[in-house]
């Protein structure tokens, strides 16, 4: 299940608090031309896109290393 991108930072405290890393806007999925944007947690170490349009739905790429 996905959830917006409201309800995503505030499952989890760490996400609230966190420097973010932006890995810019017009990611897009063809060939519906969907626009999204990338985003790093550094202290999750997640990495997740957000659809923009309204407040996300958000989806989770995955989790790395900080480093």
């Amino acid at each position: 299940m996905f959830k917006h991108l409201e309800a995503f930072h505030t499952d989890n405290s760490a996400r609230q608090s966190s420097v973010e890393s932006d890995y810019g806007v017009r990611w897009h999925l063809q060939p519906w031309r969907h626009t999204w944007r990338v985003f790093y947690i550094r202290s999750t170490g997640e990495l997740y896109a957000v659809y923009l349009v309204g407040a996300g739905p958000v989806f989770l790429l995955g989790t790395f290393p900080p480093d």
